[in-house]
């Protein structure tokens, strides 16, 4: 009996998985709507019986990602951090960086950059003290880019160039791991991005079309992720050309 019900708990914990992980893939591609944030409260209210601490961190992630897409920011903040004090309690590096990482781009969102990089680094210099395997690759390169971003937002174009390459060096050492087509495409757009600013910034408009156009092109075979998702990079991206040629890009 006591088998039985532990092998009918693993289907539960396997399908409510599955259910995640499709939400994630949508996400990325742009492909959301509000039955997602329905099926998500119900995974994390099965995840509580269940008492899954991992579980219970992935579905309110994806939550609070969904209200952050929704500009609902304080309640974006309000999951995030809750995922964060289950994933310090589990010592879950993978997770504290993603959350990281999805911390400060709220605070970014709330157009304070300084304090996403306040909130980000500590995460960040994490990475200077662990080795980063293939199973951490993602949630480095995510935390990584989005860091970058806001770097480049703050006008600290050196240390944006640093960890830029960093990012750039794990995509690199690790170029088979499981990264969906959505996902490479996504990375690319932020490197181009960071990269045109970075170079615009520097006086080096040449390299800034260049990498405009990688943007671009990136967000083209990206689609409707492009518009709803790195849209808005580009719509910082004017803001941040102020060159009389900016237009070029």
């Amino acid at each position: 009996m006591e088998q039985a019900d532990q092998e009918q708990t693993e289907n539960i914990e396997h399908d409510l998985n599955q259910q995640i992980e499709t939400i994630r893939a949508r996400l990325w591609q742009g492909d959301y709507d509000t039955q997602h944030e329905v099926i998500l409260n119900r995974t994390h209210s099965e995840a509580v019986t269940l008492r899954n601490l991992p579980l219970q961190i992935r579905s309110m992630r994806l939550l609070g990602t969904l209200a952050y897409l929704a500009m609902n920011l304080d309640q974006a903040r309000t999951y995030i951090n809750r995922a964060m004090a289950l994933a310090m309690r589990l010592q879950d590096t993978a997770e504290m960086l993603t959350l990281g990482a999805n911390l400060g781009y709220i605070y970014r969102g709330k157009g304070d950059p300084q304090e996403a990089v306040r909130r980000f680094t500590p995460f960040i210099e994490k990475l200077d003290l662990i080795e980063i395997t293939p199973q951490l690759s993602r949630s480095a390169v995510t935390a990584l880019l989005r860091y970058v971003v806001c770097l480049v937002l703050s006008h600290d174009y050196d240390q944006a160039q640093t960890r830029l390459q960093q990012a750039n060096q794990i995509l690199k050492h690790y170029d088979e791991t499981d990264l969906t087509p959505e996902e490479s495409l996504g990375f690319s757009a932020y490197s181009a991005y960071a990269r045109a600013v970075i170079a615009m910034a520097r006086g080096d408009y040449d390299s800034a079309r260049v990498q405009c156009q990688k943007y671009d092109d990136a967000n083209r075979r990206l689609g409707r992720y492009s518009e709803r998702l790195l849209g808005r990079l580009l719509l910082l991206r004017v803001e941040l050309f102020t060159e009389p040629d900016e237009e070029a890009c």
